[in-house]
C-alpha cells in the first residue's frame, strides 16, 4: 500500500514537473521580446524564429529545398531541416509554424525524458524544471530553425533508452541525433569507450557501426551541397577549426584569413608563401581578444548555475571506484569532455560548453544521491535559487546593457560563495566517503535485472 501510494506520488511530482516546463516553454515563446535571452539579439526582428547567424541561413536554404547553397558542414547535419521540409509540403504550413512546432514538440520529448530519467535515478523530479528553466537551453527555442532543442531530445531519449537497458532502441536514437549534428561523434566514441571498459563488446560495436553509419551519411548528404568556405578537405577543415577555436576560446589569439574578411579584424596580417597556400587561403592574420576567455570562464561557471562547484566539494564522490549504472557512466565521460572541450569545437561558447548538459541533469543527481546528500526543503530551495540566479545572471546583466564579463564573474562568484556556505553546511551531514554506501546498487537497473 505504502510502495503504491509513493509511486502514485512520485507519477503525480513527474507530471507537474513536466506541466511546469512546458508552460516555461510556452512563456517564453509568448513572451519573446521581454525575455532577456540571446545576449546578440538580432535588430529589428520582432518575429520568430530569430535568425541570429550563418547557422540559421543554412538551416533555413536546406528546409526550403535550397541545399545545394549551403556550405560543408551544415550539409552534414540534415535530418531536422529534411523533416521540417516534409512536414511543409504534407501540410501547408508556412515554415516558420513548421519549425517552431517542431521545436516545441522537442521540448516535450526533452522534458519528459529529463524528468523521467531523474526520477528512475533519484526518485525525484523537480530537478528538472530547474535545470531547463535556463537559458540553456530555452534561449534555443527562439532559433527554432536551428536543431539545438531536436538534437537535446534525441540525446536525453537516449539515456533514458540506455538506463533501461534498451540497447537497439537506444542506438537508433544515438544515429537519428548523429544525423541531427555530427557532434553526435563525440557521444558514440564515449558509449564504445565505456562499453568496451565494461566488457560489453556487442553495444561497443554497435556504437562503432552507428558512428560509422553517421559518417557516411553525413558525408553523402554534404555531396549535395557545397564544401567548406575555405575549399579545404574536411578533415583538414575540422583539425584547423579545432584549433582556431582553441587558441581564441582559451588564449585570446584569434586567426584571419582572406576567406572570411567579415571577421573582425586583425592586428596583423602576412601573405602566405605559395608552398603554404592551400584551398582557398592566400593571407593570414591575427589579433588578440584579451577578453574572450573571459567569456569561456563564464560559461563554465554559469552555464549549468553553481553545479560546478557541487561537484567540486564532493569530488571525492566522482572518485569512488563504486559500480555506476552504464548509462551514468556514458553520461559522465561525455559531459565532462564536452563540457570542457566544448569551446574549441565552434564558434558559440555557450551553446557548445551546453552540450555538457548529461554530466549535470543525469550523471551528478544520480550520483550524489548515492552519496547520502540530505538536504531540508529550505536548503534545496536555497541551492536552487542560486542555481538559476547565476545561470541567468549574465543574461539579465547583457539585458540591462552591462557587458561586462569581469562584472559577470564577479557576481558569479559572489552566489558561489552564498551556495558554498550552504553547501558546507549541508556537507558536514553528509557521509565523506561514499564509497561505504552499498546501497549503490539498490537502483541499478543491471543489478535489478
Amino acid at each position: 500500500m505504502a510502495t503504491s501510494l509513493n509511486s502514485s506520488r512520485s507519477a503525480l511530482g513527474a507530471g507537474v514537473t513536466v506541466l511546469s516546463i512546458l508552460l516555461f516553454g510556452w512563456i517564453v515563446i509568448l513572451f519573446h521580446q521581454s525575455f532577456p535571452l540571446l545576449q546578440y539579439r538580432p535588430p529589428h526582428q520582432d518575429m520568430l524564429p530569430y535568425m541570429v547567424a550563418i547557422d540559421d541561413d543554412a538551416y533555413k536554404a536546406m528546409a526550403e529545398g535550397k541545399t545545394s547553397t549551403v556550405d560543408s558542414p551544415f550539409t552534414k547535419r540534415f535530418l531536422y531541416p529534411y523533416l521540417a521540409k516534409s512536414l511543409t509540403r504534407l501540410t501547408g504550413a508556412p515554415l516558420p509554424t513548421i519549425c517552431l512546432a517542431l521545436n516545441l514538440s522537442a521540448w516535450t520529448l526533452l522534458a519528459v525524458c529529463v524528468t523521467a530519467v531523474l526520477v528512475k535515478t533519484t526518485g525525484q523530479s523537480w530537478w528538472a524544471a530547474i535545470f531547463l528553466m535556463t537559458p540553456m537551453p530555452s534561449e534555443a527555442l527562439l532559433l527554432a530553425y536551428m536543431p539545438e532543442v531536436f538534437h537535446m531530445a534525441l540525446v536525453s531519449l537516449f539515456f533514458l533508452l540506455l538506463w533501461s537497458r534498451r540497447d537497439l532502441p537506444a542506438l537508433a536514437a544515438l544515429l537519428l541525433a548523429f544525423f541531427t549534428r555530427e557532434s553526435t561523434l563525440l557521444l558514440c566514441v564515449a558509449l564504445f569507450a565505456v562499453a568496451w571498459w565494461r566488457g560489453e563488446r556487442r553495444l561497443a560495436l554497435g556504437s562503432a557501426v552507428t558512428l560509422v553509419a553517421g559518417m557516411v551519411a553525413g558525408s553523402m548528404a554534404a555531396r549535395l551541397g557545397r564544401p567548406n568556405i575555405y575549399a579545404l578537405p574536411d578533415v583538414v577543415y575540422l583539425a584547423l577549426k579545432v584549433g582556431y577555436n582553441s587558441l581564441r576560446d582559451y588564449c585570446g589569439v584569434m586567426f584571419w584569413t582572406n576567406v572570411d574578411p567579415t571577421r573582425i579584424a586583425p592586428s596583423f596580417t602576412w601573405p602566405l608563401p605559395a608552398a603554404l597556400q592551400w584551398g582557398k587561403v592566400r593571407e593570414i592574420g591575427v589579433r588578440f581578444l584579451w577578453d574572450q576567455p573571459l567569456l569561456t570562464l563564464v560559461s563554465w561557471a554559469a552555464i549549468f548555475g553553481c553545479a560546478p562547484l557541487v561537484a567540486w566539494r564532493w569530488r571525492e564522490v566522482f572518485r569512488t571506484g563504486a559500480k555506476w549504472p552504464l548509462a551514468v557512466r556514458v553520461a559522465f565521460v561525455y559531459g565532462g569532455v564536452a563540457y570542457l572541450i566544448g569551446p574549441g569545437l565552434g564558434a558559440s561558447v555557450q551553446k557548445l560548453v551546453g552540450a555538457g548538459w548529461p554530466i549535470v541533469w543525469i550523471a551528478m543527481p544520480w550520483v550524489l544521491s548515492q552519496a547520502g546528500l540530505a538536504m531540508s526543503r529550505g536548503e534545496a530551495g536555497a541551492l536552487a535559487g542560486c542555481y538559476l540566479i547565476v545561470a541567468w545572471e549574465p543574461y539579465m546583466a547583457n539585458s540591462w546593457r552591462f557587458d561586462d564579463r569581469f562584472f559577470y564573474l564577479l557576481i558569479i562568484v559572489a552566489f558561489y560563495f552564498v551556495a558554498n556556505r550552504l553547501l558546507a553546511r549541508v556537507q558536514s551531514r553528509s557521509p565523506r566517503h561514499p564509497e561505504a554506501a552499498s546501497s549503490i546498487q539498490r537502483i541499478d537497473p543491471e543489478a535489478a535485472g
